[in-house]
């Protein structure tokens, strides 16, 4: 369990004296006098963890930071320690630290036994009718908070709604005293800085020439720190409109980091922090992190989404209802975060929930059959989502209404549906042929079974209309029993029934859709291992099943559903990148964690570097928009300067279609097809990148 987990910390955290303070003051806010809390030095680590402790008990329990204040930094983390030993999770853990600061900070005066439990009480009612989160509600002074509610309680006959709408005024001005308060002790801390930073007399009138040549390394440290700023200064013009806009808090940003905020960053800057762009990035922020938000803010977003699919895909409005919330929000996470466009809600929805879709494809499916003769059995070989696609596109082209004669040309021209008179005519035809076939098949079986690790029993598990439609769907000839041939039948097999065969030999094609996203992807054979096999094999199904065979796809799929096992890798990109081009920090940190490791990776071996930046300056044309005005400026200038950077919304990666499935020696000519189309795409991709062999 990684509870250290280090956060980003607000620039409102550190003026309140989280980080690196010697003597923090703490004035009337309680409602005591002045005290002064020493602080020991504490390293980089301990004071950025000091920090998060700080956030996270103000933001999960009744206490806030200014309260906070007044505690002894070396306290908080001997209290978490004690805690870690303790914990099972991060609700026990912070509540642990919190029942520390009762019982050893009496002067605090916080709430403990029922009277903690009573707050909470009173915090959910209040959060429940109003825009304060619990943690805004800790601004309040969580003590005073319960006495007014309490008081109001009683005297409104024990009438929540009336209660919650007695206090709130009181609430409301509490909290702005509160940010008045941290925004003068900010001020200060900014000018004590600012004069701590001027130079002395004697120091202005040393050598010049010397400075420069003593101090390289703290002005390289100094342009890192002026170009950061940059960036945080967008960070807090988003975070200004989340604030101002949305009903997103100060406090409740703290709980997203620098990296995910910055995937959402370039929404802000194209709208120029708008109201509209606020209230869409919070949309994205509830996708992103659900578990953050209380359920009315979740329901409203999710009815979002709903409204989004039934607008513009075949979904229906009892349909959308049937979806899950959560379901809803992983999708538009990945819509957020990638190419895909509303359409995917619709596509995953009935994928993950078959049932709800059935019932209005079957309606379709019988209409086509008894009104215009097509089928049952073809109809039936057509999937749900597909039959649903056809059927919106033909009610969008009449202009609102249902066209099933427009849909049965269609399933007729593009899915070769028969009518029921053609299907008899060929039934009659086949049964000639039923007995030849029907050999051709036994003796494929039989080299199956012969020539690779399946079973009879296995392959008697799929039956004869399974294997014919394998073989007819990929294009396999059922004659061809060499090995190359059914050896590739076999993994078709397990990539697309898996739960019909053993571990290990799901693991033997996984491991050779590993070895392929390992030698031509940035993707690691230590990072592959750790995906479950089961993942790959999906992934090749999607790939395979969208019409192509993207190379690069399970790369994707594995980066967007685990980035953790990446983090290691894109750092070093982004400092392979920063040391060996003219890139800086500050422009790598604003580029997408797919472009940064593409950028990085070369299947040749060495990495063309010049190419790599490139393609990054043809990706992102605004980060560098400010580039040329800003190598003028450096020309008569002996100081370093920052410019002010734009972002712009990347595209995912590049968009050829690169197919390929291992070689493994199979004739037949799908097969060979494939990997002629995967060197090919391979090469187109690579010189598309500028890459050079050794």
């Amino acid at each position: 369990m990684k509870l250290k987990k280090l956060l980003f910390v607000s620039a409102s955290a550190l003026a309140l004296g989280a980080v690196n303070t010697n003597a923090i003051w703490l004035g009337d806010a309680l409602g005591t006098t002045p005290a002064i809390v020493h602080a020991q030095e504490l390293t980089a680590e301990e004071a950025t963890l000091v920090a998060e402790i700080k956030n996270m008990v103000a933001g999960l329990e009744p206490v806030n930071l200014e309260q906070l204040l007044n505690v002894k930094d070396e306290d908080l983390l001997l209290y978490y320690n004690d805690a870690l030993e303790t914990s099972a999770n991060s609700d026990e853990l912070y509540k642990a630290i919190y029942d520390e600061l009762a019982a050893n900070y009496l002067e605090l005066s916080l709430l403990t036994g029922e009277q903690y439990d009573a707050y909470r009480r009173a915090a959910e009612a209040i959060a429940a009718a109003s825009r304060y989160t619990f943690s805004d509600l800790n601004m309040a002074l969580p003590s005073a908070t319960l006495a007014l509610y309490q008081a109001e309680f009683n005297a409104n006959g024990e009438d929540v709604d009336a209660t919650v709408t007695a206090i709130l005024p009181k609430i409301e001005t509490a909290v702005k005293e509160y940010i008045e308060r941290r925004e003068q002790r900010e001020a200060a801390a900014a000018e004590s800085a600012e004069e701590s930073s001027q130079e002395t007399p004697e120091e202005s009138t040393a050598d010049s020439t010397e400075t420069d040549s003593s101090s390289e390394e703290e002005e390289t440290s100094e342009e890192s720190e002026s170009s950061e700023d940059v960036i945080l200064s967008d960070l807090d013009k988003m975070k200004a409109s989340l604030v101002e806009y949305s009903f997103l808090t100060e406090p409740g940003l703290t709980y997203f980091d620098e990296a995910t905020l910055n995937t959402y960053l370039p929404v802000a800057v194209a709208n120029n922090f708008s109201a509209e762009s606020a209230l869409a990035i919070q949309d994205m922020l509830v996708s992103e992190r659900p578990d953050l938000f209380i359920e009315e803010q979740i329901q409203g977003v999710a009815d979002k989404i709903r409204a989004a699919a039934v607008a513009e895909t075949p979904m229906l409005q009892a349909q959308a209802a049937e979806i899950p919330n959560a379901a809803l929000l992983s999708y538009d996470k990945v819509i957020n975060t990638s190419d895909n466009g509303v359409e995917y809600i619709f596509n995953r929805s009935t994928e993950d929930y078959p049932e709800v879709f059935a019932d209005e494809a079957n309606r379709f499916r019988t209409a086509l059959n008894e009104s215009y003769g097509l089928n049952e059995e073809d109809l039936a070989a057509v999937p749900d989502v597909t039959l649903l696609w056809e059927e919106y596109y033909s009610y969008l082209q009449a202009g609102g209404a249902e066209d099933l004669e427009e849909l049965a040309a269609v399933m007729q021209a593009k899915y070769e549906v028969s009518t029921d008179d053609e299907s008899s005519e060929a039934e009659s035809e086949s049964e000639s042929e039923s007995e030849g076939e029907a050999t051709e098949l036994d003796s494929f079986k039989e080299a199956l079974v012969s020539q690779t690790d399946l079973t009879n029993e296995q392959v008697a598990a799929l039956g004869d209309e399974t294997l014919q439609s394998v073989l007819d769907t990929f294009g396999f000839d059922v004659t061809d029993l060499t090995e190359g041939n059914v050896n590739g039948f076999r993994r078709m097999l397990i990539t697309y029934y898996p739960d019909n065969f053993t571990d290990e030999q799901v693991n033997s094609v996984a491991n050779l859709l590993r070895e392929s996203s390992v030698s031509a992807t940035p993707m690691t054979m230590d990072i592959a291992n750790q995906i479950p096999s089961g993942d790959f094999l999906t992934w090749s199904r999607e790939s395979i099943d969208t019409g192509g065979n993207d190379i690069t796809y399970p790369f994707q799929r594995a980066l967007e559903t685990y980035p953790d096992l990446f983090r290691d890798l894109v750092i070093q990109a982004k400092s392979d990148l920063v040391g060996n081009t003219a890139l800086t920090q500050a422009q790598v940190d604003q580029m997408q964690f797919v472009h940064l490791l593409f950028a990085n990776f070369s299947a040749e071996g060495e990495v063309d570097y010049s190419a790599a930046e490139q393609y990054l300056r043809d990706l992102y044309p605004e980060v560098f928009e400010s580039e040329t005005s800003t190598d003028e400026s450096s020309e008569t200038s002996s100081e370093s300067e920052s410019t002010s950077v734009s972002v712009s919304k990347s595209t995912d990666v590049e968009s050829e279609n690169q197919e390929t499935l291992p070689n493994t020696g199979e004739t037949n000519a799908w097969w060979i097809g494939g990997v002629a189309v995967l060197l090919i795409g391979v090469a187109g991709y690579l010189i598309y990148r500028g890459r050079k062999a050794n």
